[in-house]
């Protein structure tokens, strides 16, 4: 796959999985043996991560991802994202705040014949999110 091709894998996903809420989109554009690092969540598989992004979006109905930055280079694309919502929904037994979070978060995502099969994040704001909803913010699978 070319790394135009590969961008546009990250793209999809970022603008019709997380902001068009298509979580199932994940089944096309995923590895089976996809494995995500870092951010809320430690390390995960592909339905562990797919539970994580279905928790988000419940947390934060209105979030959304605007595109900063799409960098390619071969088998790797290095997205910057902006990430804002508000804390309306209930997860994890955390009751909504109606606190608005607006963050920046980087990831590197490696692509491999057409789908995605790791994603390594490396800038995300654990420690101010769980600051501003005054709870340890950390995806624990099956909650």
């Amino acid at each position: 796959m070319s790394e135009e091709e590969n961008v546009e894998i990250v793209r999809r996903w970022l603008e019709e999985g997380w902001n068009g809420k298509n979580v199932d989109l994940a089944d096309e554009l995923f590895s089976p043996d996809f494995t995500a690092q870092g951010g809320p969540h430690g390390k995960v598989s592909f339905s562990d991560y797919k539970l994580y992004v279905q928790a988000a979006l419940a947390a934060f109905p209105d979030l959304r991802c605007s595109i900063i930055d799409l960098i390619p280079a071969g088998d790797i694309v290095v997205s910057k994202v902006r990430v804002r919502g508000t804390h309306t929904g209930k997860v994890q037994a955390v009751a909504p705040t109606g606190v608005e979070i607006d963050t920046q978060v980087t990831d590197v995502w490696l692509i491999r014949d057409g789908r995605i099969h790791e994603r390594q994040n490396s800038e995300f704001d654990r420690s101010g999110l769980s600051d501003l909803l005054n709870v340890d913010v950390m995806f624990r699978s099956g909650q």
